[in-house]
């Protein structure tokens, strides 16, 4: 399956470049530190009248960034019955996709802290008669898998969340620890010569800045052959083409 099809049967329309109102008040609230991560993700697991999830606007808002890295995971990604982990999968829209195409004998593991989130993903492998994935609630903290499992792992917007610089007093340090320690968890379940594949939201004038210093923490926890890093302008009328 083309993944712009999949895109499409899962809801996406072309020129949506604005976020519902019930969604910009979810999103105000939790910039604003008025409701933690979990309290966010629960309020954005609710589904609108037209039957797509409110999350899931989010992920249609960045869809050029989405369809990359499904692209790239497709291109590199040959043994149907590999295990494949989404960390922080949400609404299981990548993790669908690739049970789909890429571990149809095999299966692809869905991990997020969000109960509301893992229902919706559930919903979405039902309604596409999908039984190769497995969910589960947890965090990485730590991952409760075996050491050398995943063939691939990926990660989208889900290494690190801005809340969590809440009960640290030195920002930039806590940052460091937060990420090296989830790298380190990532990479005691890869395979050797396994993949990850993670994105993350910069401001337009660190990007740069940001993608090199993402590449200095990979090599420092053990990750090498760091390739294929590619920015995104966050859309305001974003279109498939």
């Amino acid at each position: 399956m083309k993944i712009k099809q999949f895109i499409i049967e899962e809801g996406y329309k072309e020129g949506i470049s604005m976020n519902p109102p019930e969604l910009e008040k979810i999103l105000d609230d939790y910039h604003s530190n008025t409701i933690d991560a979990s309290q966010f993700y629960r309020k954005a697991s609710v589904t609108t009248d037209n039957g797509t999830c409110l999350y899931d606007f989010i992920k249609f808002r960045e869809i050029k960034a989405t369809e990359w890295i499904l692209e790239k995971i497709s291109d590199n990604h040959h043994q149907n019955d590999d295990k494949i982990l989404d960390l922080g999968c949400g609404t299981g829209f990548e993790s669908t996709y690739l049970a789909e195409t890429k571990a149809k004998n095999g299966t692809v593991f869905c991990l997020d802290k969000s109960k509301g989130m893992l229902e919706i993903a559930k919903k979405r492998a039902i309604k596409r008669n999908l039984n190769n994935l497995q969910f589960i609630q947890g965090n990485t903290k730590p991952l409760p898998f075996k050491d050398n499992e995943f063939s691939t792992v990926l990660c989208i917007n889900s290494l690190f969340m801005p809340s969590e610089l809440g009960y640290y007093r030195d920002a930039e340090i806590a940052y460091r620890y937060i990420i090296l320690h989830r790298l380190k968890e990532i990479n005691k379940v890869i395979k050797p010569h396994g993949k990850l594949y993670f994105m993350f939201g910069y401001n337009k004038d660190e990007s740069d800045d940001g993608i090199e210093h993402h590449c200095h923490l990979l090599k420092e926890t053990g990750f090498s052959c760091i390739k294929d890093t590619s920015v995104f302008s966050n859309p305001e009328n974003i279109h498939s083409n």
